[in-house]
């Protein structure tokens, strides 16, 4: 065997625990995640290509013919979690400036990861893939004014430029996992640990 996709088999079998460790080395080497910010970009796009190459599409077929559930989801998530959170963090009486920030962490999207991670936890990954999108499609028209409303912050979102730039993305990942389904065929699932080890190497 290939000793790079036996290390990533490896790896794809241990994602429970890498992945902790990945976001651990982040913390800790705060400097090398700066230098690491130009790559952002691309990273997204083979994340989120990774994912797709390895998603139930039949579920998620089902998932978008009836978008109900994830589309109530990601308002819940950009609207409800930050007018339940705020209060309760204003009468904790934290420091403004770390309301300010658990305010906008709680109105933010969700992260390209979360469809990767719900893999590896066997959890939902097609509806934690929508929810994904829908937050993002959907942030650039509710984090203004909530951010406004509660916490007295103007911020001049380019809500055209924000959604073009995720649907870039979402292109070219797409076009990736069909490449990527199209060349492994019937390989796709014995060489799917080794794609959850890519996973947590890009992650």
């Amino acid at each position: 065997m290939n000793p790079v996709v036996h290390v990533l088999r490896r790896m794809g079998g241990r994602a429970t625990t890498l992945l902790p460790f990945s976001l651990a080395i982040g913390l800790l080497f705060q400097n090398l995640s700066a230098a690491a910010r130009p790559l952002l970009w691309p990273l997204a796009v083979i994340l989120l290509m990774l994912t797709l190459a390895r998603m139930d599409w039949t579920r998620l077929k089902m998932l978008l013919r009836r978008p109900g559930l994830a589309i109530v989801l990601a308002l819940v998530n950009l609207i409800v979690v930050p007018l339940v959170a705020w209060p309760v963090w204003q009468a904790l009486g934290l420091w403004p400036g770390l309301i300010a920030a658990l305010c906008l962490s709680a109105m933010a999207p969700g992260i390209i990861s979360a469809a990767t991670t719900a893999t590896f936890l066997r959890l939902d990954s097609s509806l934690a893939l929508l929810l994904t999108l829908f937050t993002n499609f959907l942030v650039p028209f509710t984090l203004p004014p909530l951010a406004l409303w509660l916490l007295g912050l103007d911020l001049r979102i380019n809500a055209l430029d924000l959604s073009l730039r995720l649907a870039l993305i979402v292109v070219l990942a797409l076009v990736g996992a069909l490449a990527i389904r199209r060349f492994l065929g019937p390989r796709l699932v014995e060489h799917g640990t080794a794609l959850d080890g890519l996973s947590v190497g890009r992650s």
